[in-house]
């Protein structure tokens, strides 16, 4: 589920300005980080839903019939932060290499 709840931004300097970018992929290696915001989104609601369409024979007629079945499941995602939290953790650890 990576990348399902992204920063809000990510400030870093470079040289005296300070950049902002939106995701880690985005930030160079081995920068100082002044200001990491986590996602401000602390859930997701999707809904799945499978239709499977079977044949099967009908016990009366001995024919065979085409059977369409829908079920629905909700899912729910929390984001719990520490995703935010250990990838600015690996980020610095890096940057001390």
């Amino acid at each position: 589920m990576a990348g399902l709840f992204v920063p809000e931004f990510i400030d870093y300097h470079d040289g005296q300005k300070v950049v902002r970018v939106a995701d880690w992929p985005l930030l160079p290696p081995h920068q100082n980080i002044v200001e990491f915001r986590p996602s401000g989104v602390s859930q997701r609601d999707y809904t799945l839903s499978v239709t499977v369409t079977y044949n099967e024979v009908d016990p009366t007629s001995g024919t065979e019939v085409t059977q369409t079945a829908t079920h629905s499941w909700r899912c729910c995602v929390i984001h719990d932060y520490s995703s935010g939290r250990d990838k600015l953790l690996e980020y610095m650890n890096a940057s001390r290499e």
